[in-house]
């Protein structure tokens, strides 16, 4: 068993097509197949079966999938961590966000990472809470930024710094009351999230505990088009604080002070469990843990492990200054 047998057999799996695979891997088909068919041979087993114009992978490849990724994972770490060494590494952070946090809170975030250090690339890919997990676990990802996951694969993420947040009553509506019990709006119309989003899953779970079910008129898989039906008067939603700041400043939406305990979450910075973590990842995460924003707990949380990477920062990346502590509105 070589890594050239591994990355093929772990591409195969992503791609289901020896064609794709050999693209990817800049390989002839034959190539692929003679790997695959050499890895079978040492294995003992056969690791795929060809199901119409798909390759679908066998229970014993199943079970050999994680551990392959993770050894090409730990390989490519490996150089990654000598490259460094070496100065020969372009600075560079591959970051993933959900789409809402990617429009309201990481343009600050990178801001002040830009001027702590000019030199290190971010490159940034949005997708849903499974798609950045997925990316985060399989390696193409460095770092993910996201509201508190409930999906499979959480359970190999480790938090790196976490930011509390409120989940508020808004809407634009002058009718409905400034200050009430949530059971006081169930004849007003509710715009919610789409089914299977974090929030949606919190949201849904909170108001189910206070037995109030709401008149849901319409669901979107984003912030800003349920923003956008709200001040158009279309009822009220329930939205992260920090998303709808700018609005409640300006005046095109308004909270509504409920009298039940709040609904609260968190938006974590997670990398993969037990990987290594570049010195340019490194510094993005001291970015965050030093940093403030609006709509946001007063101090983010890190964990024991980026603590002690605050106190060993690596000597050749400057130390990032704290932001100012934002004014509550």
């Amino acid at each position: 068993m070589d890594l050239r047998q591994i990355r093929s057999f772990v591409t195969l799996a992503k791609l289901s097509n020896i064609t794709k695979t050999a693209e990817t891997l800049h390989l002839s088909p034959a190539a692929i197949h003679k790997q695959l068919k050499n890895l079978e041979d040492e294995l003992q087993t056969p690791l795929y079966e060809k199901i119409g114009r798909r390759l679908q992978l066998t229970q014993a490849a199943q079970v050999l999938l994680p551990h392959a990724t993770d050894l090409l994972l730990r390989y490519e770490a490996t150089l990654e961590a000598l490259r460094e060494w070496q100065g020969s590494k372009t600075a560079t952070v591959r970051l993933g966000s959900g789409p809402g946090i990617s429009i309201e809170l990481l343009p600050e975030l990178l801001s002040q990472f830009r001027n702590a250090h000019p030199g290190i690339e971010v490159v940034v890919e949005t997708g849903s809470t499974v798609w950045l997990i997925q990316n985060l676990t399989e390696g193409a990802l460095d770092l993910a930024i996201m509201v508190n996951p409930d999906a499979p694969g959480r359970e190999r993420l480790t938090e790196e710094v976490a930011w509390d947040f409120e989940i508020v009553l808004v809407t634009a509506s002058r009718e409905v009351p400034r200050r009430c019990q949530i059971h006081a709006l169930e004849a007003f119309p509710f715009i919610l999230f789409k089914s299977g989003s974090q929030l949606e899953k919190a949201i849904d779970g909170y108001m189910e505990k206070l037995d109030f079910h709401p008149r849901v008129s319409m669901r979107f898989d984003n912030v800003e088009t349920i923003k956008a039906m709200l001040k158009a008067g279309a009822g009220i939603s329930m939205l992260p604080q920090w998303a709808v700041l700018r609005e409640i400043r300006n005046g095109s939406l308004r909270l509504i002070r409920q009298t039940e305990p709040p609904l609260r979450s968190k938006i974590i910075l997670a990398v993969r469990r037990g990987s290594y973590v570049p010195a340019p990842a490194k510094a993005l995460i001291e970015t965050a843990a030093r940093s403030r924003y609006p709509g946001l707990g007063d101090e983010p949380a890190v964990t024991a492990a980026c603590a002690v990477r605050r106190h060993r920062q690596d000597p050749h990346l400057e130390r990032t200054p704290r932001a100012p502590r934002p004014q509550s509105p």
